[in-house]
This record gives structure tokens, C-alpha cells and sequence, in this order.
């Protein structure tokens, strides 16, 4: 990270709705944010920008952010980049399964975002 520019969060859901309101509130926050849908998408974004942070839902259409972890903590230009989930779903399950992606956080969406 560049300490003259704001942090850049790399957000990763296939809800436009929820990409539109992440990226208003870390706007608000002073962070930069690209977003995209696909997990696909979100590894060519990652290698590119080499982002301070990826914030991933767990259920994308076509590969999960599960997958999409283990992929970035694999890749040696990227395995620094913190990944913390950020999920509706409320399966227990869903911790159990990332623990052993190395994900930095995982927390579930029962935000207000006005």
C-alpha cells in the first residue's frame, strides 16, 4: 500500500445491489474499491491491482469464493493479499469450509447500509 493513496479493496459479489452499496460505503470510508461478480473476473482484477484487501461473498455464480481463495493464496503475487468473506449465508457449514482457505476473516451480512 501506498501510504499517499487510500487503500484499494477489491469486492467480489454477484448481487449488483450489494457491489453498489460496499462500494458507496468505502468510498465514504476513504478506501478506493473495484468491484466485479465472478470469482473469474476477480483473479484477473487481483493480479492486476494487486489490491490491500479482497472482501468476497462465499456463493458466486460459477466458482466460489472458497475457490477463489485458495487460488489467490496460491498464487505467489498474491498470497499476501488478505481475503475476508463477507456472506448472507447463515450455514454453519460455511466456517467450517473456509477455515482452511487461509481467508483473513469471514463475517456475515446483517448490515443497514443506509
Amino acid at each position: 500500500m501506498n501510504p499517499s493513496q487510500p487503500a484499494l479493496i477489491l469486492a467480489i459479489d454477484d448481487e449488483p445491489e450489494v457491489l453498489k452499496q460496499l462500494a458507496e460505503v468505502l468510498g465514504k470510508a476513504g478506501y478506493q474499491c473495484r468491484c466485479c461478480a465472478t470469482a473469474e473476473e476477480a483473479l484477473e482484477l487481483a493480479r492486476a491491482l494487486n489490491p490491500d484487501l479482497i472482501l468476497s461473498d462465499i456463493s458466486l455464480g460459477g466458482e466460489s469464493g472458497l475457490v477463489l481463495c485458495e487460488q489467490i493464496k496460491e498464487d505467489p503475487a498474491l498470497c499476501h493479499v488478505p481475503v475476508m468473506f463477507l456472506s448472507g449465508a447463515q450455514i454453519p457449514d460455511i466456517i467450517r469450509r473456509a477455515a482452511p482457505t487461509t481467508c483473513a476473516s469471514r463475517s456475515t451480512r446483517r448490515c443497514s447500509w443506509s
